[in-house]
């Protein structure tokens, strides 16, 4: 039971995410906006440990490895999509990401040994792409006019899916360690890196924000990015990678339900075909994963 409210929390907190982002970005510059949500989240997560009795790991692999997380998985993405999300709607934004297992499935291939792309998962592959394909083709036909700027918003999102799709392969190469450890560990390296770029990049000492912005940075802060990034560290440690990739499927139906109920968002047939191919695409790609979590499910249900 325990690994399906775990699932649950990390679908709910990570669809909802794009929803306070889009709060954000009215007022918010994307670094100065990442640099409060990681710094408010880092903190949390630190307090949460040191209370556990736990300690970071001082092992220079290990460490190496977190920090890399914590760039690639959170800094990066974070920053990318909120950026994106000026111009892309949050219903759209998270049927984009949810090409993130695609993403996965070819940097796997080259850097996993035996995770290998097979005929069926080439297919799926494929036919997600053609999702993205569909999702975007109108609106690149209808901006091609305005050359790179009318399409930058969704690349920076596309960007963002393919940092999300590289963090899986790198954490499959973190050794064994505490859920919780994990989680403070890949938040305060995200938080360290990205506050030098804010104050880079950005002027956040001079941004007011607004009640909007900050509403959305404090939900994330505070509450989606600490719990959500413990919540896939511990439903990896405990359920395993087959059964975490079902968190593909509800996410993206969680950002798209948030932003047409709450933000007032349109989601048309084209958005609809999109997502699903994008899905069908993925359960090709993982179709081992799916029979294995549906076998176990079946286990689970069977009377007696």
């Amino acid at each position: 039971m325990q690994k399906w409210i775990l699932l649950g929390l990390l679908s709910v907190a990570w669809g909802v995410a794009f929803m306070f982002q889009d709060m954000t970005v009215s007022a918010a510059e994307p670094l100065t906006a990442t640099a409060i949500r990681l710094t408010m989240a880092a903190a949390l997560a630190w307090a949460a440990m040191r209370i556990a009795g736990e300690r970071l790991p001082r092992n220079a692999r290990r460490l190496g490895l977190i920090f890399l997380l914590g760039l690639v998985g959170n800094t990066m993405p974070f920053t990318l999509i909120t950026w994106g999300q000026e111009t892309v709607d949050s219903s759209v934004a998270g049927i984009l990401v949810a090409i993130v297992p695609l993403v996965t499935l070819v940097l796997a291939h080259f850097l996993v040994k035996g995770e290998y792309v097979t005929p069926r998962r080439g297919v799926g592959f494929l036919v997600g792409f053609a999702g993205v394909v569909v999702l975007l083709w109108p609106e690149a036909s209808a901006k091609l006019s305005e050359g790179a700027e009318g399409m930058a918003g969704y690349l920076y999102v596309l960007a963002g899916a393919v940092c999300f799709g590289v963090a899986p392969v790198l954490a499959a190469r973190l050794p064994e360690t505490r859920s919780l450890t994990a989680a403070a560990g890949v938040l305060i390296a995200a938080a360290l890196t990205c506050i030098p770029a804010a104050f880079l990049f950005e002027s956040p000492v001079e941004w007011p924000g607004s009640p909007d912005s900050w509403i959305g940075i404090a939900a994330l802060g505070v509450a989606i990015t600490p719990i959500a990034t413990w919540a896939y560290f511990r439903l990896v440690a405990l359920a395993g990678p087959a059964f975490l990739s079902l968190f593909n499927y509800f996410n993206p139906l969680v950002a798209l339900f948030c932003g047409v109920l709450f933000l007032d968002e349109t989601v048309g047939a084209t958005a609809i075909a999109a997502l699903g191919l994008i899905l069908v695409g993925v359960t090709l790609s993982e179709w081992r994963k799916v029979v294995k979590t549906a076998e176990a499910l079946a286990e689970e249900v069977a009377p007696g």
